[in-house]
């Protein structure tokens, strides 16, 4: 009998285990660079910016955290091509230059402190951002 109930407990442990490797989140739907496909702005918007700037509130219209507002609506005209309230010398987004723009420098953290503050997106989603500006940063 006891071996029984060890039997059935590994078998029930190992099926948790093989479903729960299985299973994908949204969050795993991000659009890599290297693949055929260029995030578009749409895809950067939803899985980046609303999902952990604005959502949070410190980056939606009624916030607008450094003057920067970027709810679904405003998100694209308030990032490409906008001087950055915090380095003039930088815009925000610069296309085709993701390494003077100062929303990779803040998304990394790289001289100034990183955003978001709770914690940095992970790195698939910064080369998401990176290769959308690199691309053109252009607005779909």
């Amino acid at each position: 009998m006891f071996n029984l109930k060890y039997i059935a407990g590994a078998i029930l442990f190992f099926l948790f285990f093989l479903i729960a490797c299985s299973e994908e989140s949204d969050n795993n739907n991000v659009v890599s660079p290297g693949t055929s496909a260029t995030p578009t702005f749409s895809e950067v918007n939803q899985q980046v910016f609303q999902a952990s700037c604005a959502f949070s509130g410190c980056h939606a219209s009624n916030t607008k955290k450094a003057g920067l507002d970027l709810s679904s609506a405003n998100a694209y005209n308030n990032l490409v091509n906008v001087t950055s309230t915090q380095n003039s010398a930088l815009k925000r987004v610069s296309p085709n230059n993701s390494a003077d723009s100062w929303l990779i420098k803040k998304l990394n953290g790289s001289g100034t402190s990183v955003m978001p503050p709770a914690g940095s997106l992970s790195s698939d989603k910064i080369d998401m951002v990176k290769a959308w500006i690199d691309a053109g940063a252009k607005n779909d």
